[in-house]
């Protein structure tokens, strides 16, 4: 009997997403098919995991699970032999964010630490709002990230806080993020200021060299070249990136030199 397409395209998506997993139909009950480790001693072989009378999208997200199980080395045949039910102790995903939402909100409120740190934080987890979360497996997501870096110990640190809301022992999360600090740092060689303005002369394209100019002058990132406006003082107002007009959100950032500020400045030239 032809696979059915629709079942060929959810076993290509799941293959894409490098999963491991591929869905198997009997009638109209839905496996998942993968190399398994063995239920009674060492070593791994092909299994199936019955779902039972399950949706084929339904299918496809429990095989999603099963790939982020395998990749972080948390599977256990105990989270898939219970059938819907999540093991006592284990909370799923979707428990976990929403739990980590009300635990900012009840100690940072408005803080914009949600944007830059606990929104990507919680972007680490899988996607899939049914999946498991155990210790173990925070604890592999975080020592998944470039090791003594800032972010690690940040996104270590939120999830230990969420955990430790949830009664999930952060200990081991909140260790798996450390080894950073700004000791670790290593002093960067930067151009003196009379290479930034020979190197800006170099530039032929008119939008290029104001664009280099800007960022020079002010010590901004290139894209917030949009929507960037300047003071009569020659600050540098620059908006959050969020549509929310300049004058209720903007940064004023001064010039790095006092002298490089020129009347061109304002004349907005941007690629």
């Amino acid at each position: 009997m032809p696979l059915r397409t629709d079942l060929r395209t959810t076993n290509a998506r799941l293959k894409a997403l490098g999963c491991r997993s591929s869905v198997l139909e009997r009638g109209d009950l839905k496996y998942l098919q993968a190399i398994l480790p063995l239920r009674e001693g060492a070593g791994k072989k092909q299994q199936r995991i019955p779902l039972g009378r399950v949706s084929l999208k339904e299918a496809e997200l429990e095989g999603v699970r099963l790939g982020q199980m395998l990749r972080s080395e948390t599977f256990a045949w105990e989270l898939w032999e219970q059938g819907d039910e999540v093991p006592t102790g284990v909370i799923t995903a979707g428990e976990f964010r929403a739990a980590a939402r009300r635990l900012w909100e009840k100690n940072l409120g408005a803080h914009t630490s949600w944007r830059q740190k606990w929104g990507p934080a919680l972007r680490k987890l899988p996607e899939g709002d049914g999946v498991p979360l155990t210790e173990k497996f925070l604890v592999a997501i975080v020592e998944g990230l470039e090791a003594g870096t800032a972010g690690r110990k940040i996104y270590g640190n939120i999830l230990a806080q969420v955990a430790d809301s949830v009664g999930i022992d952060g200990a081991a999360i909140r260790k798996a993020g450390a080894g950073y600090s700004p000791k670790n740092v290593q002093r960067r060689e930067l151009p003196s200021g009379e290479e930034i303005e020979a190197a800006s002369q170099l530039i032929q394209a008119p939008h290029w060299r104001w664009t280099f100019a800007v960022c020079a002058t002010y010590g901004i990132r290139p894209h917030e070249i949009d929507g960037i406006q300047f003071s009569d003082e020659w600050d540098a107002l620059i908006p959050d990136g969020h549509g929310v007009p300049v004058a209720a959100s903007a940064r004023a950032t001064p010039p790095t030199r006092s002298t490089w500020p020129k009347p061109s400045t304002r004349n907005r030239c941007r690629p």
